[in-house]
């Protein structure tokens, strides 16, 4: 009876401790559940966090190259503008480069007058002659002239020049201004020189031979620019400072046409053109005397052969 008793009470013990142990064991589940649903709903805020910060920090990386791109391209309109600046007010500062040209045309009264007052005209301007063209048919006799003369003189040339016409036929006169040209040429050219002299300095440093080919490869190039840029600034120069005047002037001849003729006068000189033509003729074979004799000589040997040939058939026949 007694171990009855005694099997029953631990049979309750144990019961009561394995639903000890079940209700411990389900808390800890539930404890687990929640701290891995936090865990998760922590990492899915990462996460989107995370995605929804992806974009503005791209956001803002092209947005500071787009602004650093827009100042650097700002600066380099500055830089240009600057640039364009200093060259309009260089040029607004130099003194005008003016390259003028004539084209006249005109008739006068006298060929030979006219000629002589346009030649003293331009010796006494400081002027010279570059080139002259002289024709002369039954119609008219006239003259081509290019003259060269100082910028300081050309009105006065050009308006002694006219006053020796009779009629106008053209007259043009272009005014062409090259100050921008010349501007920019000479800024060009120092700009070479300073960087000539820069590369004069490194070819002193210079220590392989590799480097001095290379400097002094540089070097000729940019001394070629400065020599086409020296050509450039002389040929301007030039034409600024004198002037070009190309002139045509002319007079006209009275025409007198061939008077007829009549037949006494044609037979008489169908008669010196013959008489002319058999002297001519007489003239001709005396250059050909050479030929005439070796001709003659020839013949007559062959004659000569042929009568020997003849007269020794002759004596075999008899």
């Amino acid at each position: 009876m007694k171990k009855s008793i005694l099997n029953l009470v631990f049979f309750f013990v144990l019961m009561a401790i394995f639903s000890a142990n079940l209700t411990s064991c389900s808390s800890k589940e539930e404890k687990f559940k929640e701290i891995t649903s936090s865990e998760n709903l922590s990492m899915s805020d990462l996460k989107t966090a995370s995605k929804s910060e992806e974009p503005s920090s791209a956001g803002s990386i092209d947005k500071a190259k787009s602004t650093e791109q827009s100042n650097s391209e700002e600066k380099i309109e500055n830089k240009d503008y600057s640039g364009s600046n200093k060259i309009s007010s260089a040029v607004e500062k130099a003194p005008q480069k003016i390259i003028k040209t004539a084209d006249i045309s005109f008739e006068v009264k006298n060929y030979k007058d006219t000629r002589t007052a346009v030649m003293n005209l331009t010796k006494n301007l400081g002027g010279y002659i570059g080139n002259e063209n002289q024709m002369n048919n039954n119609y008219q006799i006239e003259n081509s002239m290019t003259i060269r003369v100082k910028s300081e003189n050309f009105d006065k040339l050009v308006d002694g020049i006219l006053s020796q016409a009779v009629k106008i036929d053209n007259k043009t006169i272009n005014a062409e201004d090259v100050t921008s040209e010349f501007v920019d040429a000479e800024a060009r050219l120092k700009s070479k020189k300073e960087a000539e002299e820069q590369f004069a300095q490194i070819l002193k440093k210079a220590n392989s031979i590799n480097d001095i080919l290379a400097v002094q490869e540089q070097l000729r190039a940019i001394r070629e620019e400065i020599e086409s840029y020296q050509g450039k600034l002389k040929y301007l120069n030039d034409k600024v400072n004198y002037c070009t005047i190309n002139i045509k002037f002319y007079e006209k001849a009275d025409y007198i046409p061939t008077p007829e003729t009549g037949f006494f006068y044609r037979v008489s000189k169908a008669f010196v053109t013959g008489w002319q033509g058999v002297v001519a003729f007489f003239i001709g074979l005396i250059y050909l005397w050479p030929l005439i004799l070796i001709s003659f000589l020839t013949l007559y040997f062959i004659m000569k052969l042929a009568k020997r040939r003849k007269a020794k058939k002759l004596e075999k026949k008899q």
